[in-house]
């Protein structure tokens, strides 16, 4: 029940709640302000001494209505009634003569009425001039405010601005109550991701400081975060453990290739001296045998040396411009008297042009015995290799089965494992095209691959 209502839902319900109660405030102080902004003096201040103008119009269309069809009693009447209204305004109607009665006792011309007219539109006072009827001989009757004394209504898009003003600040405010929970919770995912971005990088993700505050503590982020801190402390107590029994495989390869190698010597030793014995034909082969294998426990022993330190950083390493078709022209050189014993036809390409690297000339070397050996070991049987250099790239082919098919010297493939580490290291890049027809290794600088 308590992860339930710490949960996000019930959170972001929470800011809605919260939401619908100042709901009630905001209206209420935008009427009290609008209705304050309407008594201002900007609007007359609408006290009972002040009129407005459209109500002016209306009691004199209604009056000029009324006496359209009396006498000048009835006219008399509805001036009396307008004067209790307006007080303050001149009040007179003219007849069909030209005669004006009430406040104003002159007669006027047809000239006269049209510049009265023209002189009150717009003027001070206010003036508001209705026909009694639709014949001219009827009259007119005319209302004079001072201008001080009138205001103009508000207009009908003041509502309309209003409830837009209204509309606008309740939505910019639930907008803020909203942008203030989900910026929370972005800022969470975006520490998360920060953290998973480091551990894609390095490896070792690093655990997050979770939220100190009680309200947080339950939801569904933090759950997240709390999953994740347990995964990155196991992470990292298993990089560490593995780095222990690296090190330690690594300490006890490095002893064992060592301890190895003096029992090998002395059964070399001792092969060595079997072959100036007189021996039958089979033990001479069982012989030949042996000094195989010696040899070949002896390579793997020293590739297993050479990995160990490789994987170390501590094999030494010395970089230099060296040419690397002639380098490689001396290392076919020595190996061809071994290439022609195993029953291989060589075919080698290597221009007089160079083709310049920065690399190891011990490593370069190592290469390409691990490669050579890895021939004979898988390629016997088709009896060819083949060594060029074209657009910068140095090629060796071969015509065997292929690396993936089973072999009777099939080693653990740490030869291969060592090559890939120093042509890494080199800024190298070695690419191994390997099917029934045989197996294509093509050696260049990295940059070239772009």
């Amino acid at each position: 029940m308590k992860k339930r209502l710490q949960s996000l839902l019930v959170q972001y319900l929470a800011v809605v709640l919260a939401f619908l109660v100042t709901l009630p405030v905001i209206f209420a102080t935008g009427v009290l302000t609008y209705s304050a902004y309407l008594l201002s003096e900007e609007w007359g201040d609408a006290f009972p001494a002040h009129y407005t103008t459209e109500q002016i119009e209306e009691n004199a269309a209604s009056a000029a209505h009324r006496a359209a069809d009396g006498g000048e009693a009835a006219k008399r009447l509805v001036l009396e009634e307008l004067r209790s209204l307006y007080p303050d305004a001149e009040l007179f109607w003219v007849d069909g003569d030209g005669h004006t009665h009430g406040d104003r006792s002159e007669r006027w011309t047809v000239t006269e009425t049209v510049q009265f007219m023209k002189a009150s539109y717009g003027g001070d006072p206010y003036t508001v001039v209705k026909a009694f009827g639709e014949s001219e001989e009827s009259g007119f009757l005319v209302i004079r405010v001072p201008r001080d004394k009138t205001y103009k209504s508000p207009p009908p898009i003041a509502g309309w601005v209003y409830t837009f003003v209204m509309v606008l600040l309740v939505a910019s405010v639930f907008l803020l109550f909203s942008w203030l929970f989900f910026s929370r919770i972005r800022k969470r995912l975006l520490a998360l991701q920060r953290s998973m971005s480091v551990a894609a990088e390095t490896g070792l993700p690093i655990p997050l400081e979770q939220q100190r505050k009680r309200w947080f503590r339950g939801d569904e982020i933090s759950e997240l975060e709390r999953s994740f801190n347990r995964m990155a402390v196991q992470v990292q107590e298993s990089r560490a453990r593995e780095k222990e029994e690296e090190e330690l495989r690594k300490g006890l390869i490095a002893s064992l290739s060592h301890d190895l190698r003096t029992p090998l010597t002395t059964l070399r030793g001792h092969a060595y001296r079997l072959q100036r014995e007189e021996l039958s034909e089979e033990g001479r082969r069982s012989l030949g045998v042996i000094d195989e294998k010696i040899s070949f426990v002896d390579r793997l022993i020293d590739n297993l040396l050479s990995f160990t330190l490789l994987s170390a950083g501590r094999l030494p390493f010395t970089p230099e411009r060296k040419d690397a078709v002639r380098l490689l022209r001396s290392i076919v050189a020595a190996w061809y008297p071994v290439l022609e014993k195993e029953g291989f036809e060589i075919d080698v390409d290597l221009p007089d042009e160079g083709i310049w690297w920065e690399i190891d000339v011990h490593w370069f070397q190592r290469i390409w015995d691990n490669l050579l050996q890895n021939v004979i070991r898988h390629a016997k049987s088709g009896g060819y290799v083949a060594i060029s250099a074209e657009d910068g790239r140095l090629v060796l082919e071969d015509r065997g089965p292929g690396l993936q098919a089973a072999t009777p010297a099939k080693g653990a493939g740490v030869g291969l494992e060592i090559v890939a580490l120093m042509v890494k290291e080199m800024g190298l890049h070695l690419a191994v095209e390997s099917g029934e027809q045989g197996t294509r290794y093509v050696l260049c600088l990295s940059a070239d691959l772009r």
